[in-house]
């Protein structure tokens, strides 16, 4: 459990560091925060059920100011795929929409070849149907451990400490 979200569910949380809070979590990282549109496809409901209101709670309540929406363009090769994806795509809106939390992202588009030229120059469109648009997120994990900016939630619940630059002696 991430100590922030540790800490705004009331519990007293301390963190040691031996280095920098946080270092090499951007390279270690996808930097993505989804809601794992891919496991529906595996008619694994719970689980993306869960990753949307991870994302939900990340997006709007836990971590909104390094959390952004993101596109992505899924292109349609065949015909069949708009209505199989975009089926997919709007049961995985759906399912963000009726969660715990907001769904925090804008909802799927159909593009047609036509606008997907427009909006992706460098993408070969001749031989695409189009594409359908949808939203996860990405986190700007640089330097997640700091943020100066004041909280609500981290006012109310001041039962934190940090450390850092400090090593711990080996276990024997």
């Amino acid at each position: 459990m991430p100590p922030r979200d540790a800490v705004t569910r009331g519990l007293s949380v301390g963190l040691l560091e031996q280095r920098d809070l946080a270092s090499g979590t951007s390279s270690r990282s996808s930097k993505l925060v989804h809601g794992g549109l891919r496991y529906l496809e595996m008619f694994d409901f719970a689980l993306v059920k869960e990753a949307l209101e991870e994302r939900g709670l990340l997006l709007t309540q836990l971590a909104p100011h390094p959390v952004r929406p993101v596109p992505f363009l899924y292109p349609l090769t065949k015909a069949w795929e708009r209505p199989y994806v975009g089926a997919g795509v709007a049961l995985y809106d759906g399912m963000a929409m009726t969660g715990k939390y907001d769904m925090g992202v804008p909802k799927h588009k159909h593009i047609f070849r036509k606008e997907l030229a427009r909006i992706a120059p460098d993408m070969k469109t001749d031989e695409l149907h189009g594409a359908i648009r949808y939203y996860d997120c990405r986190v700007d994990d640089a330097r997640p451990g700091h943020d100066d900016r004041p909280h609500r939630r981290q006012q109310r619940c001041p039962d934190r400490d940090a450390l850092q630059g400090h090593r711990l002696p080996a276990r024997r």
